[in-house]
Formats: structure tokens, C-alpha cells, sequence
């Protein structure tokens, strides 16, 4: 059973949300991320590959001084290409100037760029970055499918909550950025430490406050490591919300295959090519009537305002001469668009002795009479035919 289709939702809450998260990264980071260059190139990519070569350049640079490109660009590929692909589902959904999902690219890149001078950053962003990896791989499976209500509210989630990983590694690593650059100083390593003794007088003054800055700066960096902790967490958090969804996904559609099997109802897809058109004769019109009332109100129903059932008496087939098989593959049918009609049906399923013993004539009447009553639901069009 599936919730609500996509198109449900408010393409201004959507809006609303990407928008609040964008000015939250604007906040933590001082920087308006959908106004960055890496932003300005992203969004000329009109694929998960252009994508990726954009950011792999942003890794070589990151990288170039430790080449470990592999454990950085590993987690890319299922990141960039599930990310994309629920971008194009969102669709006309987002009314925003930039791709939600090219947004979030950017806060990566943007990410690496603030690290590039800060050793201590590698390792780190290689952990965020594996975690990350972990459940976008999960989230995959669902690229292939069509979007429910419930699964697109996570997706949305997730995705916002990716930018804001983003920002406050981001934010923290800024911070620190003066580790490294202190360090070599200290120890006097390169030309750096010569070009101070040229151009600065008296530097060996300024070492004991060096050393002081270096023990001010190892403090800071404390509060970043407990800081990506608690982003560490909240990654772990987000897999497990993930891994529920995915359980439940798993639960439904077990349980569909259970319903079906109990109350075998005809195929309403071969109900549906009959009614189009098939066996019809010729010149009657019929044909061409059915046809049209159909897919005008199937338009109806896929913007969300509506939920349709059909059904075809068939003279030439027994399974579809009587109303049990009416009943029963209109409640499938039903049960299919609505998460209230679902529940209709489990409650007649588990009366039932979950399923052991077969519901009566009456008794599955009463259950279809339940969902065509049932407030807070869109009109239902019920279709029939013969022939």
C-alpha cells in the first residue's frame, strides 16, 4: 500500500523548508551558499557525471599534497547519483533557482576548500563522509520506485540535514584553520619561517606568544572534535530513521502480497486495457467514450484530488461475471491509493482470523461501504463495464 502520491505536496513547503536551511548555512558559515561560484558551475551540469567532475576537482585539490583520493571520492558516486535522482523526482515540487541537490554539492565543495590548509580536517571529513555514504548506499533502492508522501518527507530531510553537517563542519574547521599554519611555524619548517625573518623584526620575540596562541588554538580544536561528535551522532540518527523506513517499505509490501493472495481479486490492469478500448466493436463509440472518461479523471487522480477504481465484467472470462470479484478488486485497488483505506482493510483482514478464514459476501460490502464513507478522504470514481 502506497500513501498519497507525490504530488500532493505544496510546492511552497517545500520551498519554505530548502530556504530555511539555506539561510541556516548563511548563519553558521557567513556565507550565502547559493551565490558561491561553485554554485554557478554545478548548476550548468545536466548530469550525476558532470556533477561528479566538478567535485573530483574539488577533492584533487584538497587531496593533492596526501593522494589518498580513493577513501575521499569513494562515497561520491552513490551520494551524487541518489541525491540527483530525488531532485528530478521533486521536480516542478521546488521552485527555487538552484537544484536542491546542486545546492548541497556545494556545500561539499565549499567544505573541502575551507580544509584544504587544516591537517587535522583529513581524517575527519573522511569519517563524515563514510558515514554519509553508508545510508545514502541504503537509500538508493528507492530511486527505482515511485515516491510516497512519508518517504519524500525523509528524503527532504535528510537532505537538509546533509547541508547543515556541512555548515557546521564547515564553520568549525574555519575556526581551527590557524593549527597547521602556527605549527610550522614553530618549528621553523620551509620557506615560510625564512620569509618571516625577512620581512618581520625580532620574530624570535613573537615564539612565546606563538606557543601561547598554539595552547589557545588546542583548546579550540577540543571543542571541534566534541562539535563533530555530536555531528557524528546525528548522522547516526538520521541512518536510523532511514533504516525504519527501509523496514517499513519491507513490512508493506510483504503485507500487500498478503491481501492479495487472501482475497484474490481479478487483475484490474487487464480490467483497465478492456476498458480503454478492448472488445469493443468497431463504430460503436463506446470504445472511444470509456477511453476518455478514464484518463480525464485519471488526470483528476494523479494531482492528488481524487482516488479512481475500475472494473470490467468480462463475458468471456467466469473470474469477472460476479460481485464478489467486483468487490474484492475494488478494495485492492483502493487500499492502494490510501493509507486510511489500507487500514480498512487490515481491520477486515485481522477479524478475520488474520486471514485464515475468507470474508463472506457481506462482509467485504460492509468494508468497501466503510472506505466510500470515510471522512477527510478525496472523492472516489468508481468505474464499470461490460462487455
Amino acid at each position: 500500500m502506497s500513501g498519497h502520491p507525490l504530488a500532493n505536496h505544496s510546492p511552497s513547503n517545500f520551498d519554505s523548508i530548502f530556504r530555511t536551511a539555506f539561510n541556516a548555512y548563511k548563519n553558521r558559515t557567513g556565507h550565502d551558499i547559493t551565490s558561491h561560484p561553485l554554485a554557478a558551475w554545478l548548476k550548468t551540469c545536466d548530469s550525476p557525471d558532470a556533477i561528479l567532475a566538478v567535485l573530483r576537482a574539488q577533492v584533487d585539490e584538497f587531496d593533492r599534497s596526501r593522494r589518498d583520493d580513493e577513501r575521499l571520492t569513494k562515497w561520491l558516486n552513490p551520494t551524487v547519483n541518489v541525491l540527483y535522482a530525488f531532485s528530478a523526482t521533486l521536480g516542478e515540487g521546488v521552485g527555487l533557482v538552484f537544484s536542491p541537490a546542486k545546492v548541497i554539492f556545494t556545500g561539499f565543495g565549499v567544505l573541502l576548500l575551507a580544509s584544504k590548509d587544516v591537517a587535522a580536517s583529513h581524517d575527519v571529513l573522511i569519517d563524515i563522509f563514510e558515514r554519509i555514504e553508508n545510508f545514502f548506499k541504503r537509500l538508493g533502492a528507492y530511486t527505482e520506485v515511485p515516491q510516497t508522501t512519508a518517504m519524500t518527507d525523509v528524503i527532504v530531510k535528510i537532505m537538509v540535514e546533509v547541508l547543515s553537517i556541512f555548515a557546521i563542519a564547515t564553520k568549525e574547521i574555519r575556526q581551527g584553520r590557524a593549527k597547521k599554519f602556527v605549527k610550522k611555524l614553530v618549528k621553523g619548517v620551509g620557506f615560510q619561517v625564512e620569509g618571516v625573518n625577512k620581512v618581520v623584526q625580532g620574530v624570535d620575540g613573537k615564539v612565546d606568544g606563538v606557543y601561547e596562541r598554539v595552547q589557545v588554538v588546542d583548546e579550540r580544536v577540543k571543542g571541534v572534535d566534541e562539535r563533530v561528535h555530536g555531528v557524528g551522532e546525528g548522522l547516526q540518527c538520521v541512518d536510523y530513521k532511514v533504516q525504519a523506513v527501509d523496514d517499513r517499505v519491507k513490512q508493506v509490501t510483504s503485507f500487500d502480497v498478503i491481501l492479495r493472495n487472501w482475497i484474490s481479486p481479478p487483475d484490474p490492469s487487464i480490467n483497465y486495457n478492456t476498458a480503454c478500448g478492448a472488445h469493443h466493436e468497431a463504430g460503436s463509440g463506446k470504445s472511444i467514450l470509456s477511453s476518455v472518461i478514464i484518463r480525464d479523471i485519471e488526470d483528476i487522480c494523479n494531482a492528488g484530488f481524487a482516488s479512481m477504481a475500475y472494473f470490467y465484467f468480462d463475458f468471456k472470462d467466469t473470474a469477472k461475471q460476479d460481485s464478489r470479484a467486483l468487490v474484492s478488486s475494488l478494495l485492492i485497488q483502493l487500499s492502494d491509493q490510501s493509507d486510511t483505506y489500507c487500514d480498512i482493510l487490515h481491520d477486515l483482514y485481522s477479524t478475520h482470523r488474520r486471514g485464515s478464514v475468507q470474508p463472506n459476501d457481506d462482509a467485504l460490502t460492509q468494508c468497501l461501504k466503510t472506505m466510500l464513507v470515510s471522512l477527510g478522504q478525496t472523492p472516489i470514481y468508481v468505474i464499470l463495464d461490460c462487455g
